[in-house]
């Protein structure tokens, strides 16, 4: 059995898909400015919030439900949330986060649309990147409300930095090295700390001529996290018998255990064109890149908290 990832690192790896833009939204009904005094006649705010766009719609949390009086009520849908309110002289709420998913062609713009029985409203999609409201609904009672658009989240990626052991063909070896964060690039010059995430696997070329390479990576604790593989070629154009090889490129993919394929590898090999037939070590820099096609609403609701 394979050991997981230790799950700081299985945090970072797992992805939020980027193909979809993210709203949260704050609906507050009631008395303005609010009034404890029980003498008050009810309001009955029962009602429903729908979001028409392709994507969806989450209660984060409610406002100031009291309990045996207000609730969430089953959804109709999953694009309509429902709800059971009563208010005397108090104000009660609702915190949600939507999904729209980025590139939908609509005959009519997707709105998300607040229906209760004192007051209704429907806020366009693109109103809703930054928009707030108080509404008076009577004497009493008022609306308000609050919607923004969240940052998109980016996709993780990081660095690549190791060494690539060329045997005396040139055409298989090891190669090993470090599976670094973003926002992490040491220093050439320098050693590179013992507790970052690790590489490692060889490169080879296979009887038909196809030159391939397959590893593995490791979490900062040396864990296995998962495989990286693909295809490697030296682009060089210098033509000669001892030339040709002083410059490289590798391309390919890499998984997460149980996961299966996540995202791509990509970089280069090698300190320049030209002659190289006496340097066995090849340096490789490159980048990890994650897909960022698995939606996990979940992850979404908690990267907006």
């Amino acid at each position: 059995m394979r050991p997981e990832a230790s799950p700081a690192f299985q945090m970072q790896m797992d992805s939020i898909d980027t193909s979809f833009d993210i709203y949260v939204a704050t609906f507050v009904w009631g008395h303005f400015p609010r009034n404890t005094d029980v003498t008050l006649r009810p309001t009955d705010w029962a009602g429903t919030l729908n979001f028409n766009a392709v994507g969806g719609i989450k209660v984060r949390s409610v406002i100031c439900f009291e309990k045996g009086q207000d609730s969430l009520l089953p959804r109709p849908d999953s694009a309509t949330i429902a709800w059971a309110s009563t208010t005397y002289g108090g104000l009660d709420g609702i915190n949600v986060v939507m999904l729209s998913k980025r590139g939908v062609a609509y005959f009519a713009e997707p709105r998300l649309a607040f229906r209760t029985a004192p007051f209704s409203l429907e806020i366009p999609l693109s109103k809703l990147m930054r928009f707030s409201a108080i509404y008076r609904v009577d004497e009493y009672n008022g609306v308000a409300v609050f919607a923004r658009q969240i940052p998109r989240p980016q996709c993780p990626k990081g660095n690549l930095l190791g060494i690539w052991h060329r045997d005396s063909t040139w055409q298989n070896g090891p190669f090993e090295g470090f599976w670094l964060p973003a926002n992490c690039m040491p220093n050439p010059t320098l050693p590179v700390p013992p507790n970052f995430p690790k590489m490692y696997g060889r490169f080879f070329t296979t009887n038909d001529g196809q030159h391939l390479f397959a590893g593995k990576y490791t979490d900062s604790a040396g864990v296995e996290v998962g495989e990286l593989f693909g295809k490697w070629f030296y682009d060089d154009p210098t033509m000669c018998p001892m030339c040709g090889c002083g410059h490289g490129q590798f391309k390919g993919r890499f998984t997460i255990n149980g996961k299966g394929e996540v995202g791509d590898v990509m970089g280069e090999i090698g300190i320049g064109f030209g002659p190289t037939a006496s340097v066995m070590r090849m340096p490789i820099r490159g980048v990890w890149r994650m897909d960022c096609q698995n939606v996990n609403p979940e992850d979404v609701s908690r990267s907006t908290e």
